[in-house]
């Protein structure tokens, strides 16, 4: 009888201790369940307000940026009109238009047009100083059609890759003349340190684009230096000051970053086989 009394209560101190334990977890699943809960609603909580804050960072960014560049660089609007006196030029590689390099060149009437010596010869490579490439046929683009054209004068450059040259410039001509504005040249308008300029170049192949810089300390006899893009396309594309007068030439860029285009002044010298030429002095409209 003892043992029977004593497996009973062994029995049923089991099944407290099982009871005691499945309540212990619940009351712990709970606690677990109550903390997690009030973890998610308080991180729920953070997330609405980062994401308050970023909107509100996003708006005072925009108008940060929308006050920031009318003082910065301004843009004269009487000089828009000018990006109708820059065309794209391309000098085709081969005899069926597939390979090309692109650069810009500048109308200055009657058909003629400026640009610079690489973008119409090819470069020379640094260590054999032999041609890299053999340009097949010259053409600016008008309306998105090719118009052959000639080299018509250039400079004494000999076109070395990498190489910068204040004889970087060439003359070249279309056969029949376009409905562009020429360009105002002033070979006497002052450009020093400091002075804002405007710079129209075929960036990247895509049109004509025109961004503001400033004027940098010369590095070299009739080459500046300016701090707006020099991306891929705008070599031969202008420079104009404030006052209108087209001055120089985008010549390259400085250095293995975009941000500074060197610019080639306008010299009489480039001008002489342009039969009509006149400086803004003499004509404020050249070809006129």
């Amino acid at each position: 009888m003892r043992k029977k009394r004593v497996r009973r209560v062994v029995r049923w101190v089991g099944f407290a201790l099982a009871v005691s334990l499945v309540i212990a977890a619940g009351v712990v699943v709970a606690f677990v369940l109550d903390r997690q809960s009030s973890a998610i609603e308080r991180l729920a909580t953070r997330v609405a307000q980062l994401e308050g804050a970023v909107q509100t960072a996003e708006l005072e960014i925009k108008q940060a940026r929308s006050q920031e560049f009318v003082p910065v660089s301004p843009f004269p609007k009487k000089l828009r009109r000018y990006r109708r006196s820059f065309v794209e030029l391309r000098a085709y590689l081969d005899a069926d238009h597939q390979v090309y390099n692109f650069g810009t060149a500048g109308y200055l009437g009657q058909g003629y047009f400026i640009t610079v010596k690489h973008n119409v010869s090819p470069l020379k490579d640094p260590r054999t100083k032999k041609p890299l490439f053999k340009v097949s046929e010259l053409a600016v683009r008008y309306h998105d059609q090719d118009f052959p054209a000639q080299v018509v004068d250039q400079g004494t450059s000999e076109g070395i890759q990498g190489e910068i040259d204040n004889q970087d410039w060439a003359i070249i001509k279309a056969e029949e003349p376009f409905d562009l504005i020429p360009l105002p040249v002033n070979l006497s308008a002052p450009v020093t340190f400091g002075d804002l300029v405007v710079r129209f170049g075929n960036d990247y192949d895509k049109g004509i684009i025109a961004t503001t810089g400033y004027i940098g300390s010369p590095i070299e006899e009739g080459i500046l230096p300016c701090l707006t893009d020099g991306n891929p396309g705008v070599s031969g594309g202008g420079v104009l000051t404030q006052n209108g007068d087209f001055v120089g030439l985008g010549l390259g860029r400085l250095g293995e970053g975009y941000r500074l285009t060197l610019i080639l002044r306008l010299r009489p010298e480039m001008f002489q086989k342009v039969p009509f030429f006149k400086t803004k002095a003499d004509q404020p409209v050249p070809g006129s």
